[in-house]
């Protein structure tokens, strides 16, 4: 593939979030496939704390100094950095114009008046405000990514045309992500001090109040003896609830059968497991949820957004309402009794994800769009995701 393609991804920030590792993810893969990205950010020193990072793995990054809050008084604010991004497309001459947020779309606009760039929009959170502006810069590219169902609908109701909607959904390697057999959960469990013949149950979360922690370890008590003994529970993260959050599994003497391990690299801790549980309150696309499938496992977790696109429920898992820790329970009931359900669920949610949410399909699909907005084909909806089989 030609090396000449360009393309900008413009951000408000590199803060080491959620958005700027997807962009690190995406951005590697698309030079593999022959294109050059560069990085096209604002804020301040406070805001820029991936640029290191980013620099170290090769990329061209530019801090042109726009604020990262959309407002119409800072758009009157920003001129310089609208000439130095002007100095920008004359120098590099992107073909495409990728924005992360919403607020950066006048650099869309510039592009496009300038040299006919291209543009698109990845939406990678919910909850947009209904407002004049918002609905006016919304209009102003040529396609739209999103990473999950609610987010289309979103769009859709700010008026945006379904034809320029594309669903995509984050991805990531599903070569460090894999579905561990019998014999290797014995062994990492043994490894680890677990028992070795019990229904596993993780999370792996930061310990904070949204995360709703509280809900899983109140579910915990409130299974049957017999369930009780046949589990055992392992939480993977730190944070500010630490203490509390230890303090309530010992006031409820839970303490055999949920271990903290703190901040850890999960994936032996997925790949021993069966079952994974997301008792958040709120979530753009959680990305742990999606590692978990790919590892096998059982996904039990609320409705936040992106629950319809990654669980069908009772095939590779349940939704249970937030805060509802008897709800929890009751499914954790249901799959203490019934092994072989877990095993088909486990399946399935490999299978899912494979289809959906790795970095492959990721790539190939952003490329597609690329590809047929450079060749001024009306991209129109290329890449709806495969359904698989769940029965």
């Amino acid at each position: 593939m030609n090396k000449s393609k360009v393309v900008f991804f413009v951000l408000r920030l590199l803060d080491g979030g959620g958005v700027t590792t997807h962009c690190a993810s995406l951005a590697t893969a698309l030079h593999a496939e022959g294109y050059h990205v560069i990085f096209i950010c604002g804020g301040d020193e406070s805001t820029f704390k991936g640029a290191e990072w980013f620099e170290n793995q090769g990329f061209t990054i530019f801090n042109i100094g726009f604020s990262k809050k959309g407002t119409v008084k800072n758009y009157l604010k920003n001129i310089s950095s609208y000439r130095r991004f002007v100095s920008l497309i004359y120098r590099y001459k992107p073909e495409i114009i990728h924005c992360h947020f919403r607020s950066t779309a006048i650099f869309a606009m510039i592009a496009r008046v300038l040299t006919g760039a291209k543009s698109i929009l990845t939406v990678h959170l919910h909850n947009m405000p209904s407002t004049a502006i918002t609905r006016f810069f919304l209009s102003q590219f040529d396609h739209y990514i999103v990473i999950s169902s609610e987010i289309k609908q979103e769009l859709i109701d700010l008026n945006v045309d379904p034809e320029r909607i594309t669903r995509i959904y984050n991805g990531v390697d599903n070569a460090r992500y894999i579905n561990a057999g019998p014999d290797t959960k014995k062994e990492l469990r043994l490894k680890y001090g677990f028992p070795p013949d019990k229904l596993f149950l993780i999370v792996v979360a930061r310990l904070v109040k949204i995360k709703s922690i509280d809900t899983f370890i109140n579910g915990i008590a409130e299974l049957s003896k017999a369930s009780r003994d046949r589990i055992q529970c392992v939480i993977v993260g730190e944070g500010s609830q630490m203490k509390k959050l230890r303090d309530l599994t010992e006031d409820l003497r839970l303490q055999e059968i949920i271990e903290f391990v703190g901040y850890r690299d999960p994936v032996d801790y997925y790949r021993l497991s069966d079952v994974f549980v997301l008792p958040s309150m709120k979530e753009g696309f959680s990305m742990a949820v999606v590692e978990a499938m790919l590892s096998g496992l059982v996904i039990l977790r609320t409705p936040t957004s992106g629950c319809y696109d990654q669980v069908i429920d009772n095939e590779n898992g349940f939704i249970f309402p937030f805060y509802d820790h008897k709800a929890l329970a009751e499914k954790i009931e249901f799959l203490n009794a019934n092994p072989a359900k877990v095993k088909s669920m486990q399946d399935v949610s490999n299978s899912l994800a494979e289809s959906r949410f790795t970095l492959k399909v990721m790539t190939e699909r952003t490329v597609e769009i690329y590809e047929r907005l450079i060749s001024r084909v009306d991209v129109g909806q290329v890449a709806v995701e495969e359904e698989i089989e769940v029965s």
